[in-house]
């Protein structure tokens, strides 16, 4: 009997203890880092154990190859193959659970063929009575899940009717080494106010954007047309230096 009290005793001592040192356990995030083509640059930074505690600083900084630097210098990092977060080469991340992911630094490539990521460069609307007050949300699927769409891009229409943006959300085609392809086709939701509230017009378009869609080039266009003969063109620039020439996208 004596021995069952203390044993009870010493559970009930260690209790707290555990209890403490379950409340004091630190919270881990991973980061992982790559860069687009080893030929043109690479990043250096303390980034080989990717998992790090919450709090932890890392500071990565891109350097371009010295031999190609004047054609291929260093572009931007961009998050999980869908955001722009810097055009800085040093790049200062704290763990925690909006900074946790992929970032990869993005350096110019010679050749567009080659260039794996597109960002929305603006879109024109045409046919609509009036474009005050008009907004839009615009949408991609992949060939993969071709039903669920994921917003890409929002915002306001310009009395002209043209929305410019800022290149901060991008597209990853794939097809470069391991990576496979994407594929990507859109639906664009245009809200315009009526004399009742306002009405929302769906939009999707046909076939699949992928990187063979600009033909080599640097832009290409995407039309789509409406039922009662409006006219979305959606122009796209794969990145490169002069889009972020007078902007600059931070975390």
């Amino acid at each position: 009997m004596k021995k069952s009290v203390k044993i009870l005793l010493s559970i009930l001592c260690l209790c707290p203890m555990l209890l403490l040192s379950a409340c004091t356990s630190s919270t881990t995030y991973i980061i992982n880092v790559y860069w687009s083509d080893s030929t043109y640059g690479s990043v250096v930074g303390n980034f080989t154990n990717p998992r790090q505690v919450e709090g932890t600083t890392m500071t990565l900084v891109a350097n371009e190859n010295n031999s190609t630097s004047s054609t291929n210098p260093f572009i931007c990092w961009i998050k999980d193959d869908s955001k722009v977060v810097s055009t800085d080469k040093e790049l200062t991340l704290t763990y925690n659970s909006s900074t946790q992911g992929d970032y990869i630094a993005v350096f110019e490539e010679t050749n567009p063929s080659k260039m794996i990521y597109t960002s929305l460069d603006g879109l024109v609307i045409s046919g609509l009575d009036s474009y005050i007050g008009v907004t839009f949300v615009l949408s991609y699927a992949t060939i993969e899940n071709s039903n669920v769409f994921i917003p890409f891009e929002s915002g306001s229409i310009s009395e002209t009717g043209e929305f410019i943006s800022d290149h901060t959300s991008v597209l990853c085609f794939g097809g470069s080494g391991e990576r496979e392809e994407s594929q990507y086709r859109f639906r664009i939701e245009i809200t315009s106010p009526t004399d009742d509230g306002t009405i929302t017009n769906t939009y999707t378009s046909q076939g699949y954007f992928n990187n063979s869609s600009f033909n080599g080039q640097l832009q290409t266009s995407i039309v789509i047309t409406g039922i009662n003969e409006e006219v979305i063109t959606l122009n796209f620039e794969k990145i490169n230096m002069t889009l972020f020439e007078d902007s600059q996208p931070t975390e």
